[in-house]
């Protein structure tokens, strides 16, 4: 690999990097937007009573069960429920 090459890449993986980190910076910010609001309820609903039923007007159920994940690791907070919708 030249260098010219080399210095290509590195700027491309730089630019992920501070990508990444500037959309994982600060996302417990702002207040919830309503679909996040109805996602963190029945995630929170799952996560402390176990309760879970399948609601066509909402997402499927990998996004309550990964979020619920996630509220088992860093506590049921704001910044936890919007990490797996910034992540993908």
């Amino acid at each position: 690999m030249d260098k010219k090459h080399f210095s290509l890449y590195l700027a491309f993986i730089l630019i992920l990097i501070v990508a990444f980190l500037l959309r994982l910076y600060r996302l417990d910010e702002r207040v919830f937007h309503h679909d996040e609001a109805a996602v963190g309820y029945f995630t929170y609903k799952l996560f402390n009573n176990g309760i879970y039923s399948y609601d066509p007007s909402f997402h499927g159920p990998f996004m309550y069960y990964a979020t619920a994940w996630v509220f088992r690791r860093l506590g049921d907070t704001i910044y936890a429920a919007r990490l797996i919708p910034a992540l993908l």
